[in-house]
């Protein structure tokens, strides 16, 4: 687990990145509708990765059929961050 647990720190630090350089861009457009709309997407995306890291806590340690539902569960996250980063 300590391995997915470096792994998921690594990916919450890349999405962080994106969102912090998304905000920036977005400062600087004149274009309200994009704003508006981008806004949504980087709230959506930084609440993916405020649970993605919740959940690199909660992951220490499970092993077995809780494993398995815990790394389903982290996968299902990583698809919707996936699609915020697409939008």
């Amino acid at each position: 687990m300590d391995t997915l647990r470096r792994k998921i720190f690594e990916i919450a630090d890349v999405v962080g990145k994106v969102v912090h350089s998304t905000q920036s861009s977005m400062s600087l457009t004149g274009n309200t509708m994009l704003r508006e709309r981008g806004q949504v997407t980087v709230g959506q995306l930084g609440d993916c990765r405020t649970k993605m890291l919740d959940m690199a806590d909660q992951g220490e340690g499970v092993i077995g059929i809780v494993g398995q539902e815990f790394k389903g569960k982290l996968a299902g996250l990583a698809f919707d961050m996936a699609r915020e980063i697409k939008v």
